[in-house]
């Protein structure tokens, strides 16, 4: 009776559990000694996600009163805000959702903030591009996508709650996030998907547009203990970059996935460069996560692709 009284004083709330990295989260949390009540909300509900309480909820409407109770009983609460759209084509759906969904949820926690943390989770899309140099927290903003000026929007609306309501929040940028069960509308999760399509099926063609870029790819779950690490150490009114801190061309990609799948398949378009809202290069620097945290990547990019690859096949 008492661990199961302990459980339900210590209370984490998942916002958008259902995505990539929040079904991630919950798996994480589940295999830590720790023990929480995990609730997570989300439009719809995936039998992946295994949570204690799953609620169906549009959150850039309202947030739903049964976790208000639910928070009004807790002893300590950790709020992790991931939900948000990422590839609606409509700019002001977009833009209205992301920042509706984050005052929604963050105005909820402001009554309970002396026992409350919450880590919102932005993106490296706010930065756009700073050259070949290292982007610090310091940097700034400066997205040239209408997804990366709604996730801004929506960092600056975070700490606009930590310095007008004094709620503890937590600001993250995670740049370009891969591991097994990406969805193929991002580039990693294009690559793997096509040539595990073309292994399987012994024919088919892989496209490399766009593969003259660089990026930062951190792995998913780096990522997620990286957001637990914040609730847990990080400092309230600061920003944090999530990243692997290497950046690696997009074609080195498409390369090294073709190389382990051991085919050689027709070749759809040719390496180019970015497109009009497309960043050329981006690398993060995460000094400061490693030394106020102590987090630091466990999985080098090499292994994700392996993983990601043997998950498709």
């Amino acid at each position: 009776m008492a661990k199961k009284t302990e459980k339900n004083n210590r209370l984490v709330i998942i916002t958008g559990c259902n995505g990539f990295a929040g079904k991630y989260l919950v798996s994480f949390l589940r295999k830590r000694r720790k023990a929480y009540r995990v609730i997570g909300i989300d439009l719809q509900r995936s039998a992946a996600c295994d949570v204690d309480l799953y609620v169906k909820n549009d959150l850039s409407d309202s947030f739903p009163p049964v976790v208000r109770g639910e928070m009004e009983r807790a002893r300590k609460i950790l709020c992790f805000h991931l939900a948000g759209l990422i590839f609606e084509k409509n700019i002001k759906k977009l833009c209205l959702n992301n920042i509706s969904a984050t005052a929604n949820t963050f105005s909820s926690l402001v009554p309970y903030k002396d026992k409350a943390v919450a880590v919102n989770i932005g993106s490296a899309a706010e930065y756009g591009y700073h050259g070949t140099k290292a982007i610090t927290e310091k940097f700034q903003a400066n997205p040239v996508s209408a997804y990366g000026f709604s996730k801004l929007s929506q960092t600056q609306l975070a700490y606009c709650f930590f310095e007008l309501y004094n709620l503890p929040v937590i600001m993250s940028r995670t740049f370009n996030i891969v591991g097994p069960g990406q969805t193929d509308k991002l580039v990693c999760g294009r690559l793997v998907s096509e040539i595990a399509y073309c292994k399987k099926q012994k024919s088919g063609a892989v496209s490399l547009k766009n593969t003259g870029t660089y990026r930062d790819f951190v792995d998913v779950r780096d990522a997620v203990k990286a957001y637990v690490l914040l609730a847990e150490k990080g400092s309230p009114g600061e920003l944090y970059n999530i990243a692997s801190g290497r950046s690696v061309k997009i074609k080195y990609v498409a390369d090294f996935i073709l190389r382990i799948a051991r085919i050689k398949p027709n070749i759809d378009g040719c390496e180019d460069g970015p497109g009009k809202q497309d960043i050329p290069y981006q690398k993060a620097s995460i000094k400061k996560i490693q030394r106020e945290t102590g987090w630091k990547p466990g999985y080098s990019l090499e292994r994700s692709l392996r993983d990601m690859l043997a998950f498709e096949m």
